[in-house]
């Protein structure tokens, strides 16, 4: 069961942590670096799916091959899960409102 919950929490920061790569802010700066030096990289780079796809197979080899205890790695993880938890729940009534006014 824990396999379980440590799979969900990568999962859920690994959605948070592309979000922050591809879309955020604070890293675009960074993409247009890249994407002045490669097209192909920068465009890798602001895909929140290709970010998601490396991110997630870095993460899970760092839970597979490192024995991951609480601290810093731990907080960090657990601190992006929390993130994309929140977004999630705040951008709920948005949802909710999108979908009555398609059925009105």
């Amino acid at each position: 069961m824990a396999n379980v919950w440590l799979f969900v929490l990568l999962a859920l920061a690994c959605g948070q942590g592309a979000a922050i790569i591809a879309e955020g802010g604070l890293f675009a700066p960074v993409r247009a670096l890249i994407r002045r030096f490669s097209p192909l990289l920068g465009d890798g780079i602001s895909c929140r799916t290709c970010v998601a796809t490396w991110a997630g197979l870095t993460l899970a080899l760092s839970a597979r091959f490192a024995d991951v205890q609480p601290g810093v790695v731990a907080w960090f993880i657990d601190g992006l899960a929390l993130a994309l938890a929140g977004r999630t729940l705040s951008s709920l009534p948005d949802v909710f409102l999108a979908i009555r006014n398609r059925l009105e």
